[in-house]
């Protein structure tokens, strides 16, 4: 959000279409990215007003690998 709608590079709906609808085409999953019928049900919800720091041992992926860790 910070480095993309922040910065106006994306509005809010064309990242959420590349971070959903697209990438399910991109790495081509099916079932996924979209809240329709016979699709998987991931859903998150963003309030653009909360602030966090990035805490390696929270990061819920066998990957740890990103420049966040320690900011916020």
């Amino acid at each position: 959000m910070t480095e993309l709608v922040d910065k106006k590079i994306l509005t809010w709906p064309q990242l959420v279409e590349r971070m959903s609808a697209r990438a399910r085409k991109d790495c081509r999953l099916a079932k996924k990215g979209a809240l329709q019928e016979g699709f998987d049900g991931d859903l998150t919800i963003i309030d653009p007003e909360e602030e966090w720091e990035v805490k390696e041992e929270e990061i819920q992926s066998k990957s740890k690998n990103t420049p966040f860790i320690g900011g916020n």
